[in-house]
């Protein structure tokens, strides 16, 4: 039986059991492009259909190739389904154990290994590694799909992905450490190429893979690896680093997928989108409806490609070095229009072995260009001479826009050998455009000229700045906040939180071993509190506590001062909330600590860096006019709350609800009693005042952070939803003293921004935007006018409204930052990585006032905080704002003191410690 169409009768059948007699191939339009259609994901519902560029593809279906031996392909990955009948004809083998000096293994046979679990059950539970092995090496069947080396190579898996991945770390080492011990294992083992179609952030790109890529550079094996999916140019590991051949992703029509990054890092193209290969015989496959085979799309998918050429090209030239492998490889690939570097993968053009050399400007490292003082900077770009003797070049530079000048942009070189480098001497005309400064850079050799477009990015030393707003810690032994070792940096300091900006001060939170072994009945910790030009240390009790979870600024007597808030868990397992005056004093004497049974209700959560904790007025018999946590939360209907009444008693389902904390005073002791505000009398008054019919339910959508009016009113405000079978309702219900004190139903076509504050205006907006699609999002000006923001892009998802000011807004998307002024439209692009196997890494944001957000990517790449931000109308990432992290210094908050913003830095300073502010305004 034959099935070569995508949406059809046959593809669905076909998965009540599994595709053995089927042919595939003609869904290979990597392999052969005849115009195949693919589909592409356009909403939530639907898919359209895309027709291929006939001929666009890598140039390999009528290569044949005689056998002279194997050639090992190490995929790193997430295993393999070893009994796939596509694949089991082309695993690696070798007799005995995988590691002979392993006690224990008796092995008679290898044929894989989990670096992860430390033994030889490599089994795929995700499908991406038995999806990337497909498309290098699928048996040469007529049945299923082709692997682009299935005549020669042999699929040495090595795992070191799994579903129980700890964000970065599994069983406490970072993903690398096992990265690098497979991609030794492979060069112990034989390996003649590596495909890692995986991503890590800098932060954890250390020594041992480092070793491991120079390794397989020096040996001569070529490591190739996927670029990442989230239309990006910014840089990711380890298609950064100088050595590996990073690879991006192209659809059927030879244009760069939506979804695949690009730029200089990215050093060639391969078909990455309706990709059809291998996946475990086990798993649904819910793409294709086809068992044992799966469609996807990815930068992980166009590597392999390149991988399973390059297994074809070591077989027919063993003793090729890298340089002539890569020369070769860029050489004969086709020009693609948008690409910064080389193009398609083309490999009949490979396997002629025609390169007389090539000259390739080491763009990956083209991060970051240090700025001195006096304006100026030196760009350096190293040239690797790739395949053949070359000797003279001419370089040239040109900048776009006004921003720098390049004093020397033509260079002439004689080059002796491998290596060289270009220095090209700039200066800044504006410290207020762009510190994005695009370039494109041309060379002339040997009747070749070639050109290569991106960008650099120029950042100050703050060195001197930040010393003029700085507080030395004396006193405090600099062990206790912070971690200084080589590279590596810690901050022992964590944040009070302060949502509702109590007062100015910047406070943080550390604890003293040797105080906690002094004090018997009690754990200490320390406030550091200061305003910028002093500061104070107080000392907290807080119960014997197994771990504290946070310190809070809240204004719970009522009195309009901020106290404290400790979060804690006890030795004895019970949960602790202690109150303190801003001197460190018990704030009601006895009752100052208020217990909670652990009973999986975590009542405060913190997203985004803020609490979500509101506070509510009431009145205590013991306590008098008190402010308590207020809280959403998905749970219960607490006992207390519901009828009494067995027949009219609510339906106790967990939902999203609003809590709070009902204190209970028992002889000495407070006991914390969580009580809901939508109780029975709420739904019994909520259905008779808004006409519910039988069924009907009021839910919970959000709940709004309170204004100063809020808090000397006592009030809580929240917004609920009433779903109608043709159209919703939409509520915002104030609450006073427990009990309901106002509601006012909002239309939506009409929505009123009278008397709200930014704040809340931000907040209201930021739910409307979630009843629309997944790309677009609504909001409202000043001007009470309703705006739709649209991506223009279903893979592009708008995530959150940051700021409205007049006309404008500010908004975040997956993959932008996005200034939108009526139909003016201006986006930069955010540096963040969800797409590949394992874990997800992102810059970090800071919000701040007007159209700007302060992003710090160190985490990501590079060593940098910058800013983006609104100048002369346009919105750019400002020289002035772009700085490097020193390197005794960690990178703090963002606070706001009487004289302006500023962002923290904590750094060495001899034996101590030092707080530096940086100022933002």
């Amino acid at each position: 039986m034959k099935c070569s169409f995508f949406f059809s009768l046959c593809s669905l059948v076909s998965t009540l059991s599994f595709a053995s007699d089927i042919d595939l191939r003609s869904m290979q339009w990597g392999i052969k492009n005849t115009g195949q259609v693919i589909y592409r994901q356009d909403d939530a519902l639907t898919q359209g259909p895309v027709e291929g560029k006939s001929g666009v593809d890598i140039a390999s279906s009528e290569i044949s190739i005689a056998k002279k031996k194997d050639i090992i392909v190490a995929v790193i990955d997430h295993g393999l389904d070893k009994e796939h009948p596509d694949l089991v004809q082309n695993l690696w083998k070798k007799e005995g154990p995988c590691f002979a000096d392993k006690e224990g293994d008796t092995s008679k046979e290898c044929s894989g290994w989990n670096f992860l679990d430390d033994n030889e059950n490599y089994v795929d539970t995700n499908g991406h590694g038995t999806h990337v092995s497909g498309i290098i090496a699928a048996s040469l069947n007529e049945l299923g799909i082709d692997g682009v080396a299935a005549s020669v190579a042999k699929i040495m898996p090595l795992k070191v992905l799994g579903d129980d991945l700890e964000g970065l770390t599994y069983n406490k080492k970072v993903l690398t450490y096992y990265v690098a011990k497979a991609m030794n294992f492979a060069l112990d083992n034989g390996a003649s190429v590596i495909n890692m179609s995986l991503g890590w952030p800098k932060v954890i790109h250390e020594r041992d893979i480092e070793l491991a890529l120079s390794r397989a550079y020096e040996m001569n094996v070529p490591v190739v690896v996927a670029s990442g999916n989230n239309n990006k140019s910014n840089p990711v590991y380890p298609c950064s680093h100088r050595t590996v051949i990073c690879v991006g992703a192209i659809d059927n029509q030879g244009l760069k997928g939506s979804f695949s990054n690009y730029g200089l890092k990215v050093d060639m193209y391969a078909p990455g989108e309706g990709i059809v290969s291998t996946y475990p015989t086990v798993m649904e496959s819910r793409s294709l409806r086809i068992g044992g085979y799966e469609r996807k799309n990815g930068s992980s998918q166009a590597a392999p490609f390149v991988a399973g050429a390059l297994a074809l090209y070591r077989h027919e030239y063993p003793q090729a070095s890298i340089g002539q492998i890569k020369a070769n490889l860029y050489d004969s690939s086709r020009p693609l229009d948008f690409s910064s570097k080389y193009g398609l993968l083309q490999i009949n053009k490979l396997l002629e072995n025609k390169s007389t050399g090539l000259i390739d400007p080491v763009l990956k490292n083209l991060t970051e260009v240090e700025l001195r003082d006096s304006g100026k900077f030196l760009l350096e770009i190293p040239l690797d001479v790739l395949g053949a003797n070359l000797s003279k070049v001419v370089a040239s530079i040109e900048t776009q826009g006004h921003v720098v000048d390049i004093e020397n942009s033509s260079i002439s070189l004689d080059l002796q050998n491998d290596k060289a480098m270009l220095s090209f001497k700039g200066e800044v005309l504006n410290d207020m455009g762009d510190s994005h400064i695009p370039f494109t850079l041309t060379l002339r050799y040997e009747n070749k000229t070639r050109e290569y477009r991106g960008e650099f990015v120029l950042i100050k030393d703050i060195e001197r700045e930040l010393r003029n707003k700085s507080l030395i810690l004396k006193n405090i032994p600099r062990d206790l906040v912070s971690y200084f070792s080589g590279d590596r940096k810690l901050s022992r300091l964590k944040r009070v939180f302060d949502k509702a900006r109590l007062d100015s001060d910047e406070e943080y939170f550390y604890f003293d071993p040797k105080r906690i072994k002094e004090v018997v009945d009690a754990t200490p910790l320390n406030i550091l509190s200061t305003d910028g030009s002093s500061f104070r240390v107080i000392e907290l009790h807080v119960p014997k506590a197994q771990s504290v979870f946070g310190v809070f600024k809240v204004d719970i007597n009522g009195d309009g001062k901020a106290d404290y808030m400790t979060y804690s868990l006890g030795k004895d397992e019970g949960l602790y909330f202690k109150f303190f005056a801003k001197d460190g004093s018990p704030l009601f004497g006895k009752y100052s600590t208020w217990s909670l049974e652990n009973n999986g209700f975590d009542p405060i959560s913190v997203k985004d860096r803020i609490e979500q904790l509101e506070m509510m007025r009431i009145s205590h018999p013991v306590l008098g006019q008190i402010n308590v946590p207020s809280f959403a939360k998905a749970w219960f209907i607490p006992s207390a709350d519901n009828s009494q009444d067995f027949f009219s008693e609510l339906p106790n389902n967990k939902k999203e609800r609003l809590y709070y904390f009902n204190p209970i005073v028992k002889g000495d002791s407070v006991e914390i009693e969580i009580r809901t505000l939508e109780n029975f009398d709420f739904v019994t008054q909520m259905s008779e005042r808004l006409n519910l019919d039988i069924g009907d339910e009021i839910n919970l959508i959000h709940v709004y952070s309170q204004t100063a009016e809020d808090k000397v009113n006592g009030h809580l405000k929240a917004l609920y939803i009433v779903e109608g079978f043709l159209e919703d309702q939409v509520y915002k219900i104030s609450f006073k003293n427990k009990t309901v004190a106002s509601v006012q139903r909002l239309d939506l076509k009409d929505f009123s921004l009278q008397n709200n504050t930014v704040e809340t205006f931000e907040e209201e907006v930021a739910y409307f935007s979630s009843l629309l699609s997944r790309n677009t999002m609504r909001y409202f000006n000043e001007n009470n006018e309703a705006k739709i923001f649209d991506s223009k892009d279903w893979s592009d998802p708008a995530f959150r409204l940051y700021n409205v000011l007049g006309e404008k807004a500010l908004v975040e998307s997956r993959y932008y930052m996005w200034l939108v002024e009526g139909d003016h439209m201006q986006k930069l692009p955010l540096d963040r990585e969800s797409s590949f196997p394992g874990p997800s890494f992102t810059e970090t944001f800071d919000k701040l006032s007007g159209m700007s957000v302060l992003i710090n990517s160190s985490l990501v790449v590079g060593n940098r905080i910058y800013m983006m931000k609104e100048v002369d109308g346009e919105f750019i990432r400002p020289i002035r704002y772009s700085v490097s992290i020193p390197s005794n210094c960690i990178v703090m908050d963002v606070h706001e003191f009487a004289d302006g913003m500023y962002k923290s830095f904590m750094c060495q300073s001899g034996s101590n410690v030092a707080l530096r502010w940086l100022k933002l305004d």
